[in-house]
């Protein structure tokens, strides 16, 4: 049930990924941040170890949190499967003009959907997608205007307890 819950969730990413959304202000580092210390314990408990390194220095900028959210989670599900008995990183660096979230492996991520999740994410904030090396990334370009609203990133303890959030629904609610 959770992996059909999960292809509706992207199909339905992917399929308004060209539409124009509305964006939010919020701390974008944080919820990349929350939401791979989630994927972290989600994947620990199925014997995969995925190490995080993101600052703790927040992010503000105007973005669309749940298609950040799932690029994050699909990406990270495609390296553990590209990788089931080795480790993968997840790199979160930041900068004046944006940041970029990248996750690597031994193997190279090789999931369309994944991919096309990532680069969606990246359009909607006017930034990119690079592949190399075994290493999958997109940007978030700072600056970006005309929000309506605002958004808080839930914490790792209020991701994992929801079963609808995107880790549960992309790494499997248990």
């Amino acid at each position: 049930m959770t992996r059909l819950l999960a292809e509706v969730e992207e199909y339905s990413l992917l399929q308004s990924s060209n539409l124009c959304r509305p964006l939010k202000y919020g701390d974008i580092s944080s919820l990349i941040r929350a939401t791979l210390e989630a994927c972290s314990k989600v994947l620990a408990r199925k014997g995969t170890v995925l190490e995080v390194k993101a600052a703790k220095s927040p992010f503000t900028s105007a973005a669309e949190p749940r298609i950040v959210a799932a690029a994050v989670v699909s990406l990270v599900s495609a390296a553990a499967s590209a990788n089931p008995f080795g480790r993968i990183c997840a790199n979160v660096d930041t900068g004046r003009s944006g940041m970029i979230i990248a996750v690597k492996g031994d193997e190279p991520i090789r999931d369309k959907k994944a991919l096309a999740l990532a680069a969606a994410a990246a359009r909607v904030h006017k930034g990119g997608v690079a592949l190399s090396d075994g290493t999958a990334a997109f940007s978030i370009r700072a600056g970006l205007t005309g929000a309506l609203g605002f958004f808080s990133a839930p914490t790792v303890d209020e991701i994992l307890k929801n079963p609808l959030s995107a880790v549960n629904i992309g790494l499997g609610y248990d």
